[in-house]
């Protein structure tokens, strides 16, 4: 029987084990780990460490929207005015390829609006990305039921945002959204963009070896508007699990099934000292039984879980949206 530090299964520090079988408690500190792949055990193709931290690169889709990069027409054509005066900016954002940005000018003491209508998959998650700048007025790139795409506000520079989120329709419509209703003032937009995540491309995996387990980890870097988590009692092909995440502004605990996905808990929060979300699973009879933390307190009421999609469920790990975020640690303790 052979005896080692992990950082994987098997390989690396942090955690006595045999070699080669999962065991917890396991701690996975990222900054110890080289360049390269996640370590082995680790299923995540998309995931890669970076400077000591675990990255996510997803997987996008095609892009849906027409003339992101408002090189065409003036005003860009496939933008419509909503209370203000659309036209071609020669301000092209920096380090762009083109050379003419959208001005948003406010018509009326209104918040001025270029809008596109955009189909959708519902349950589908996305990314809406942009960049923007302020001349007279602040901006905002986001949906019209901005609840699961919105990105920050803007600064005086061009600067790149993003948001991600799981669509709940099957269409709606990006707007670039002036954040002051003072008649006439403006802000440039430019290379918007909107594509489908791969859902599967989202999460990095491992065997615990336990239904019944403690989850948790910390973060370095969060892009507001973007999720950010971890995974308890997730099927190995992916096709079900539990997870919790924050955005900058939310936490949230879900689980997803062949059957779609399903809130459990859902309120406000701030994150705190680069945590992430803590979920702790206990064995009662045939279910679990699911709580929630956040930097130590419970967040909303436990939950019962009893479809069979996650019940037996034995993988953990973690959640990241969007390639800004960096994850610093990952820990795994059984939850007698």
């Amino acid at each position: 029987m052979k005896l080692g530090f992990w950082n994987s299964w098997g390989k690396g520090q942090n955690g006595l084990g045999v070699v080669g079988k999962p065991k917890l408690p396991f701690f996975q500190d990222f900054s110890l780990l080289s360049d390269g792949a996640l370590p082995v055990n680790w299923f995540g193709s998309t995931w890669t460490i970076v400077s000591g931290k675990a990255i996510n690169i997803p997987t996008l889709g095609t892009e849906l929207l027409i003339n992101g990069n408002m090189e065409t027409g003036d005003p860009p054509s496939n933008w419509s005015a909503v209370t203000a005066v659309l036209s071609a900016a020669v301000d092209e954002r920096t380090g762009g390829s083109g050379t003419k940005s959208i001005n948003v000018a406010n018509s009326g003491t209104n918040f001025g609006q270029a809008r596109q209508a955009i189909t959708l998959e519902a349950g589908a998650w996305y990314v809406l990305s942009g960049w923007m700048k302020n001349i007279t007025a602040s901006g905002r790139i986001n949906v019209v039921d901005s609840t699961w795409l919105r990105t920050s506000v803007s600064t005086a520079s061009w600067a790149l945002y993003a948001t991600t989120g799981r669509s709940p329709d099957t269409s709606d419509t990006v707007r670039c959204s002036n954040q002051t209703n003072v008649d006439t003032q403006n802000c440039h937009y430019d290379d918007l963009s909107l594509k489908k995540l791969t859902q599967s491309t989202l999460w990095a995996i491992r065997n615990t070896g336990r239904r019944d387990v403690n989850i948790q980890g910390t973060y370095s870097t969060l892009v507001v508007g973007t999720q950010i988590g971890i995974l308890s009692n997730v099927k190995a092909d992916l096709s079900a699990g539990l997870v919790a995440w924050i955005d900058g502004t939310n936490i949230k605990l879900e689980q997803w099934t062949s059957a779609g996905w399903l809130t459990l808990i859902n309120t406000t929060q701030t994150p705190t000292g680069g945590l992430l979300p803590q979920i702790k699973t206990v064995i009662s009879d045939s279910n679990l039984l699911v709580d929630l933390l956040y930097n130590g307190s419970a967040i909303g009421t436990q939950q019962m879980i009893s479809n069979a999609e996650i019940v037996n469920n034995t993988y953990a790990g973690l959640l990241s949206t969007y390639d800004g975020n960096q994850i610093a640690t990952f820990s795994a303790v059984a939850n007698p």
